[in-house]
């Protein structure tokens, strides 16, 4: 994709998104913001590739976590954030699923995968897989990365997908015992983002809750829909920010955009240095 191509979409996003800063975004060693998207397979129609670069640069994050990019689209991702950004920080990781296999082994690994871009250095990254079967994979890709925020600190993020369809329920509460059990080896704090594929009530969502903070149900507004059946109505709240340790929920929003089947989870927090 070339600068001439989004340029006019960004401008096009900072008109219906709030501005938070846009150019040479310094990131702060007190504060750091969030966001978190189902890309719909990197941008697949109703939805733009180009169009999810530009809600993305207009809420101004530090870290990014999505779900359903092909591995094969990082260097896009993280070249069109740094042009629209004007920065050249941002930087990334993929993991992918799964497609065949028993754990530990996989045996055949899919193009989908979930990502973490980031603003601030990795000091390490991981690509973990937790086997909680479902339709599409035998196992789930979790990418974990160590990103620094200065003054020696650092916070582990995790970027994560859920399996889907209600018929595998169990599926989700195997992959929230499973993933808790393996992120306790980990310091705080941590943030985890990604797709659940499960509403607030679930017991995929309780089980994370009895660990982290659910950042909407924290600081949000409203019902917080970021998943669309019909590419119309965002009504299911299936996206999610969780967050552990010394990070403070300052805010939560859903910014109304249709960019995706699912609508960005952005949060902001502030650091609190111990």
């Amino acid at each position: 994709m070339t600068e001439k191509g989004v340029r006019p979409l960004f401008r096009r996003a900072l008109a219906v998104l709030p501005l938070l800063a846009i150019v040479s975004h310094a990131p702060s060693t007190d504060r750091i913001v969030a966001l978190t998207l189902n890309t719909k397979h990197g941008g697949e129609p109703p939805g733009r590739f180009e169009d999810q670069i530009g809600a993305i640069a207009a809420a101004a994050p530090d870290v990014v976590f999505l779900q359903e990019a092909r591995y094969q689209q990082l260097s896009a991702y993280v070249d069109a954030l740094n042009r629209a950004m004007n920065t050249g920080a941002w930087h990334g990781d993929y993991a992918r699923h799964c497609r065949a296999g028993h754990d530990p082994t996989c045996a055949s690994f899919a193009d989908e995968s979930v990502m973490i871009l980031s603003l601030r250095p990795f000091e390490t990254s991981e690509r973990h897989l937790i086997w909680a079967r479902d339709d599409a994979w035998a196992a789930r890709g979790v990418l974990r990365a160590r990103i620094a925020i200065g003054d020696g600190a650092a916070i582990e993020t995790f970027s994560c997908h859920l399996p889907a369809d209600a018929a595998f329920a169990a599926s989700r509460r195997a992959w929230a015992s499973r993933f808790t059990t393996w992120a306790r080896r980990f310091p705080t704090p941590q943030l985890v983002g990604g797709d659940f594929n499960d509403g607030a009530r679930s017991a995929a969502v309780a089980a994370m809750r009895r660990v982290y903070v659910d950042a909407f149900a924290a600081r949000g507004s409203g019902r917080g829909g970021t998943e669309t059946e019909d590419d119309q109505s965002y009504t299911n709240r299936y996206d999610y920010l969780f967050s552990a340790g010394p990070l403070a929920v300052e805010s939560a929003e859903v910014p109304r955009v249709k960019i995706s089947d699912h609508r960005p989870l952005v949060a902001a927090y502030r650091i609190e240095h111990r």
